[in-house]
Order: C-alpha cells, then structure tokens, then sequence
C-alpha cells in the first residue's frame, strides 16, 4: 500500500496511459444489486465508461456488495485507481509497472506494446477494443424475470460462455442507473407522433402574432421568442406585430403626462407620439436581437432570418364626437406584396405599430388592430394574441370554454363588452374583425405559460381560448317538410348498395334524428344520430349522404364534425357506425374497427348478419378534438 504522499500524487496527477484492471470477478454496481445470499454466476458485459465510472469507484472495493462473474478477459479503465494484486481495484495502490501490464496483456491474447498504451486517452469517444463487449438491452423477446429466477436457482452451475448461444440472454449491461429502460421517455415519442400531422398540417400557411409589450418584461420572453424561432423552423409563414402599450404608459406616467383613451384608442398628441415611436423602435430591435439567436444549439448556418419596416400605411383617426385623436391612427392599407415575398423568402416578418401617410406624416395605431387587418389581407390562418390569462367559462357547468364561434362571440361581445378587462376586450374584438375579413381562426393565450405557443398550435387539446368561424352555417336538425329533400339524396347511395335502403315512412318516423345542411332552400348533406336503448353513453350514427353537386367539398368532414359536438353535448361519449363499403374513410377521422361482441347488449341483438356490415367506434374527447381535426382539414 502506498503511503499518504504517494496516494495523493497518485489521485491527484492525469496518467498519460489507461491502468489495466484484470479480474475474474468483480462487484455488480447499485443498479444490479442482488441479495448477497444469492449470487448468480452471470455474464455481463462491463458497463459504458461514460456513464459509470463515479459508481464504479466506489462499488468495486466494497465488501458489502455483492459480486458477479465475469467472463475472464483484461480490462482498461480510466479510472484514478487500479488492480491490485489479487484483482479487486484499490484506489490508493500505485500503478503497476508498464511491463509488467504489457506482459500481463500479452499473454492474454493482446498484442498492445507499451508504445500503444502511451497512446490511448479516455476523451468519451474513444474505447479501447479490449474494453468493449457486447450485450443486450432486455429485448421483449426473452423474460428477464424468469431468466434471473433461472439463474439464481442454478448458482452453483458454470456460468454459459458469452461468446456461446446460450450465454446470450445473460448478456446485459449493468452499468447504467436504469439498464431495463431506454435513455429517451416513451413520453417524448408518444408526444412527438401526436404532434407530427399539425407539423405537416401547419406548413406554409400564415400565422400573426401580436407581442405586447409586458411580455419583453417577463422571465418567459426569450423562451417565446425560441418558441416562434422554432415554428418558422418548421416551416410555418411569421408575422410578429409589435405593441408598446405598457412601457408608453409606463414613460407618460415618469413624465406626469396625460393618459387618455376613447373606446380603447389612445389620445396621441406630438410628444407623445415621439415617446411612442422611441419606444416602439426599442422594442423592434429587442425583439429582433432575441429572436436572431434562434433555437439553442441550432447551427449558425440555419440562423432565422427577421425583417422588419412600416408594412402598412395608416390615415389619423380624426374628431369622433368632439374628441380630437390628434396622431392616432387607423390602418389604410397592408402591404400584402412586400411582406408575402419576404415569408416566401422564408424571413420572419416585424411590424411596430407605427404606421405612415402618403404625405410622411406617422400615426400611432393600435397595434391589435394592426395585428387583425394583417391577418384578415394576408388571409392568415391563424391570429393569436399573447393574453393576460382570461378566458371564458360556462356558469352552467364551471368549465371553461376552449372554442367559440364567430357568431358567439359576436353576440357576447354585443350583450357583455361593457364588463370585460381591456386587453382582453380589445383581443376579442379584433379576433372577430379578423375573423369576418376571412381569417380561419383566432387564438387568445395565456402569456404566463410556458411555451403555451407550441401547447396551442401544436397539441390536440390546446390551452387556450380559440374563436373560429361558422363552418356549419345552414346546419339543423330536419323537419317533416325536408323529407322529399332527404329522400333526393339518400335514394341514389341507396341504390349503389352504399347505404341500406329506409322506406318514407321510416325517415317521418325518425325525422328528429336528423340532421341537415339547407343552402338555398335545398338540402345538400344528411346524417342521423340516434342514442342506443338502455346506454346513454352510446350512440350510432347513419344515413351520411351528401348531394352529388357538393362531393369532395368538405361537406362530409363538417356534417361529421358537427354531429361529433351534438353528440357530446348529449352526454354521448362512444360512437358507432355500421359501413359495408365507406371503411377507409371512417378509419381517417379517427374511427376504429371493433366486433359486435363490443357493442351494447341492446345493439347486439339488432345487428343484421345477413348484411356482414363492419363495425366502427370513435371515443368522444370533446369539442376541442373535433376542432382540432377540422384544422388538419383545413375546414
């Protein structure tokens, strides 16, 4: 043993060579352990030295735990310490001789001159070859608790060769902390598939985001900005419009100037139009600055790139009812040219709030409504506001609300604006402009959640509050009078043996299930829903049939999504349909084969064998779902 001085050159110095470490047995470390009253003789390939070698110092020299045979070979460790002389790693022993261990080497078999030893360094990379064996990671083909029962039964018996067939299922590593469990969460990959058909989805279309000035302030902005570096990464179109509303009240107040707003319009005269085109300037270049350092780790060479400039011009507000808006102004027109060929050249898109006249002269508009007029010119698909957190819920049931449509929101903006905060009012107002100008979808997020962004665009529940248009405009339930109209379009699916033939007297009897698209006076699309008998839980869709003039329209995917929310509102959760040829069709939006032993006792007894239809189930998740669906349409 070395003295006190000796072992502390020896831990302390970095040898320019590996110590060789040759044992026939060794210690199993924590993540292997076993009770010592039971030791197996098993084969194991040595763990990675990456991920082991802390353990591995202080498990090999403790007598405590227990030990494991391995097949006989010599090892190369970078550790600080070595092999003693009967085979168990001592830290505090000197390095054996170079010969000595050359010589040992050789007569194993290895043919390494001291030469070679100098040579080889541990850097994480590089192993040397006597070092590595392979071994498996517990694939499901074989029972690991068997074989470990198996093993701890037979102890006394010889070990199988690892080199041999039958040493094959002993062959795992125990190096690492969770050797049964792969390096990367199930979590991730589940996650990841999720998220593929909206990546796909969301490609090239165009996204408007209005960043308020709060959010430069908050622990969560240079995560945002990330967060939107990655979206344009993924192919999705970036206009980012800027509104300094906080830091110009916050400079006004240090200046004991006036704050004055009309209906959410601020009151703008001369100086204060100069602190807002500072501030906005301040805020462009921040925002720039945060988002040119792109996705961590991501290669210089794939840095985003950001434009920014006046995209529109603006005209003042004027006198409304006496009041003088002095330099305020109000959007006259988007650029539309200028900015689709920078989010062609893949740029992402930066417009302050201040907007110019054909005459020079600046106005300073309100940034919502800048973020709403860009949305409704570009034909955007989505608008989405970065929140304070409010959101809407039904006091019927205490829930919030994930969805709401135009027609929605335009009334409770009619009956309720009065009591709404500011911002909150202003996000909902100009979602509905953007909306009515042709914009698919408006978004109304929760700032304060961390990467809500993704959460929302790229998740099938979302987190936050999304007003989206009325895709099912002419929708309702049929009435007696629309009998002969149903019978026009269900006779000919009738006769291709599509659908099972239903007499008059049969749609009159079950007209309440019904539900119809009407344009013009005429009956386009069908579809029936009716409640299974003795399971309210259950419920059987039918009777799908579109007009031959409004095929592949998208009628059948909003006629489906349709009947999906009333059924959900009904307090059905399951769905079934009964198709003798539509199969494919069903499987795409989400439904799922099952046999007639699944269904309902009730139902059971009612299937027509003779027509062999096939089965199909969808579980309901909610509205948001189908919402999320009618995105991946494009509906």
């Amino acid at each position: 043993m070395a003295n006190s001085s000796t072992a502390s050159k020896t831990a302390t110095r970095k040898p320019p060579y590996l110590p060789f470490i040759t044992t026939h047995s060794t210690t199993l470390p924590h993540a292997m352990s076993l009770p010592k009253e039971r030791t197996p003789p098993l084969t194991f390939a040595l763990p990675p030295f990456h991920s082991t070698f802390t353990r591995a110092r202080r498990t090999l020299s403790s007598p405590a735990a227990p030990s494991l045979l391995v097949h006989h070979r010599t090892v190369r460790a970078s550790l600080n310490g070595h092999a003693s002389s009967n085979g168990h790693y001592t830290p505090d022993e000197p390095p054996p001789n170079n010969g000595g261990g050359a010589r040992e080497h050789r007569q194993h078999g290895h043919n390494h001159t001291d030469e070679d030893v100098d040579e080889m360094f541990f850097d994480g990379l590089s192993y040397p070859a006597e070092a590595l064996e392979w071994c498996t990671t517990n694939p499901p083909s074989w029972n690991l608790t068997s074989k470990f029962n198996a093993l701890l039964d037979n102890r006394n018996e010889s070990a199988a060769s690892p080199f041999s067939a039958d040493g094959v299922s002993t062959r795992i590593c125990a190096g690492d902390h969770n050797f049964f469990a792969p390096r990367v969460e199930q979590a991730f990959v589940d996650t990841f598939r999720m998220s593929s058909p909206y990546i796909n989805a969301h490609q090239g279309l165009v996204f408007v985001i209005h960043v308020p000035g709060a959010l430069l302030e908050e622990s969560l902005f240079a995560s945002v900005m990330e967060d939107i570096a990655l979206m344009r990464i993924v192919g999705i179109k970036l206009v980012l419009v800027l509104g300094p509303q906080m830091q110009v009240n916050r400079r006004l107040a240090t200046e004991r100037m006036p704050t004055k707003f009309v209906d959410g319009i601020r009151v703008t005269d001369a100086r204060t139009l100069q602190i807002v085109k500072e501030l906005a300037g301040s805020m462009r270049f921040e925002v720039e600055a945060t988002l040119a350092r792109g996705v961590t780790n991501m290669p210089s060479a794939s840095r985003i790139s950001i434009v920014s400039g006046s995209f529109f011009s603006a005209q003042p507000v004027g006198i409304i009812e006496g009041e003088d808006f002095g330099f305020s102004g109000k959007v006259r027109r988007i650029d539309v040219e200028s900015i689709n060929r920078r989010l062609d050249q893949g740029d992402i898109v930066v417009i302050p709030n201040i907007g110019s006249s054909p005459s020079g002269q600046h106005f300073n508009c309100c940034s919502e409504e800048v973020a709403s007029e860009c949305a409704g010119q570009l034909n955007a698909e989505k608008l989405i506001f970065m929140g304070n957190g409010e959101t809407l819920f039904d006091t019927r049931s205490d829930h919030t609300i994930p969805n709401l449509t135009l027609k929605s929101a335009e009334r409770f903006l009619r009956l309720r604006a009065g009591g709404l905060p500011p911002d909150f009012r202003k996000a909902l107002k100009y979602s509905v402009n953007a909306l009515n100008k042709g914009v698919r979808r408006a978004h109304i997020l929760n700032r304060f959640l961390n990467g809500v962004l993704l959460m929302e665009v790229f998740h099938r529940d979302g987190v936050g509050l999304m007003v989206s248009r009325d895709l099912y405009e002419g929708f309702r339930r049929a009435r007696l009078s629309d009998v002969s109209g149903l019978e026009g379009i269900i006779k000919p699916l009738e006769e291709q043996g599509i659908l099972k033939h239903r007499p008059r007297t049969t749609i009159e009897r079950d007209i309440e299930q019904f539900v119809v698209i009407e344009r013009d006076g005429m009956i386009i699309a069908c579809m029936s829903l009716a409640k299974l008998e003795g399971d309210p839980l259950w419920a059987e869709l039918g009777c799908l049939a579109v007009h031959r003039d409004y095929r592949k329209l998208g009628k059948g995917d909003a006629m489906l999504g349709f009947t999906e929310r009333m059924a959900f509102d009904m307090g059905v959760r399951h769905l079934i349909i009964l198709s003798t040829q539509s199969f494919d069709w069903f499987k795409e939006r989400g439904f799922s084969e099952v046999a007639v032993e699944e269904l309902p006792k009730t139902r059971q007894e009612k299937y027509d064998k003779s027509r062999k239809s096939k089965i199909f189930h969808k579980l309901l998740e909610g509205s948001r779902a189908v919402d999320e669906a009618e995105v991946l349409k494009h509906l």
